[in-house]
């Protein structure tokens, strides 16, 4: 399940970054298209896939896809 709810965010972050290159390690807020714009849409795009309400702290406590995904795996269990 972890595996599942990685791949899918990680797709959200490629489509919404229009990046095929980002990986489960990369820094988002690094990312040049990174804007307060994209994470609401990444935000509400991971909403709506994982039918969760995620308090947009987490992106502010997280640095990776990965520790993100980690975050949001445990509000859903």
């Amino acid at each position: 399940m972890k595996q599942i709810m990685h791949d899918m965010i990680l797709s959200i972050f490629q489509k919404e970054l229009s990046d095929e290159s980002l990986n489960l390690h990369t820094v988002y807020m690094d990312h040049p298209q990174w804007t307060s714009l994209r994470s609401l849409l990444v935000l509400s795009e991971i909403e709506r896939k994982t039918q969760c309400l995620v308090p947009p702290e987490i992106f502010k406590n997280s640095s990776t896809i990965k520790e993100l995904a980690n975050q949001i795996q445990n509000l859903s269990s």
